[in-house]
């Protein structure tokens, strides 16, 4: 095999496992659509917005449903991860979230 269809063979192998990852599959889409995912989602990303706050009450999260119930669960790690990665850093502009008062600093 030359290097040309070499490398048609590594782009073509590798486009198939990006659309794994891109594209739930219909057990995956149906688990999103239940109670209990949704729940642990909206638990998850409360949890997030609430880092660094006072948590005197706790974490944000059935322990119970968290611990029994790996729908709930899938649904409270998926929320808080997608959450945490939104919300704008302390000092920083949420209308301009690059900007950075003291660059270096």
């Amino acid at each position: 095999m030359n290097i040309l269809s070499n490398t048609a063979v590594i782009a073509i192998a590798a486009a198939l496992l990006a659309s794994c990852a891109l594209f739930p599959s219909a057990h995956d889409r149906a688990v999103r659509r239940t109670p209990a995912y949704k729940s642990g989602y909206a638990d998850g990303c409360a949890a997030a917005n609430a880092a660094g706050t006072s948590y005197r009450r706790g974490p944000v999260r059935n322990t119970e449903a968290f611990r029994g119930d790996e729908t709930y669960r899938a649904g409270w790690n998926t929320g808080f991860s997608a959450c945490r990665r939104t919300i704008a850093t302390p000092g920083s502009d949420p209308e301009h979230p690059f900007y950075e008062p003291s660059p270096g600093h």
